[in-house]
């Protein structure tokens, strides 16, 4: 059965009203963590998980006999505030490389090129992808270049007033890399 991290260590909000901050919300170890009803644990996106996640899902495991298996992709971002994937570098974790072709999607679909140069291109600080706006012929994905927030701001909420007006609400998305962002957004 699909747990969530929270659940697996027992972790719960931190629901000191006084200092609560909804963009970061503090978890601490309230409740029984589940963890120790498994044998074994698999943690998808693994790279996503922040040092003291790391460190507390690898404590809990080794303190209940449990054996957790982190999987993630070398090529994805590193956890936000943080310079590297965590479970990469962390010696008590062996690593096993099995899958080494990286699928996103297939070849029609017109950001393929800009994902596959944003990964060919993480450990440089240079923009190495030309600026074009590229839309699929059925017009189901794409992407855009604003050279000023202003012009990408007009155009995102004269879209997604469009998109309310036809009902289609959740059509479009808007990805930022912080919770901040995206509740500015909202």
């Amino acid at each position: 059965p699909g747990r969530t991290i929270q659940s697996l260590l027992g972790l719960a909000p931190n629901t000191d009203i006084e200092n609560f901050d909804i963009n970061n919300p503090a978890f601490e170890v309230k409740n029984n963590p589940s963890m120790p009803k498994y044998d074994l644990v698999v943690i998808d996106e693994g790279s996503m998980c922040a040092t003291g996640l790391k460190d507390l899902i690898i404590d809990t495991a080794f303190k209940h006999g449990v054996k957790v298996l982190f999987v993630y992709d070398a090529a994805q971002l590193a956890p936000v505030g943080e310079d590297i994937i965590p479970v990469d570098t962390d010696p008590r974790i062996h690593i096993s490389e099995e899958l080494t072709d990286i699928i996103r999607t297939d070849n029609s679909n017109p950001i393929l090129a800009t994902y596959t140069t944003i990964r060919n291109n993480l450990t440089s600080s240079k923009d190495t992808f030309s600026h074009k706006s590229r839309i699929s012929s059925d017009r189901s994905c794409g992407e855009i270049y604003f050279k000023d927030l202003r012009d990408f701001e007009v155009r995102a909420v004269k879209r997604f007033w469009t998109l309310f007006n036809e009902g289609k609400v959740t059509s479009d998305k808007i990805l930022a890399w912080t919770n901040n962002a995206v509740s500015r957004w909202n």
